[in-house]
């Protein structure tokens, strides 16, 4: 039998934990995710038109 490889190619993924905060009105949605103290922001996203 011939042996294969089971890396990924293109690297590994670092998974992240976070907290999202969700902010609905009539005409804009917020999405802001922080880190588990609410320190830094990870990653934030307007839905507004």
């Amino acid at each position: 039998m011939s042996e294969s490889s089971t890396e990924k190619k293109g690297g590994e993924r670092k998974t992240r934990w976070g907290i999202a905060h969700i902010y609905s009105s009539y005409n804009n949605t917020i999405i802001h995710i922080t880190d588990i103290t609410g320190s830094e922001s990870i990653a934030r996203v307007s839905g507004g038109m």
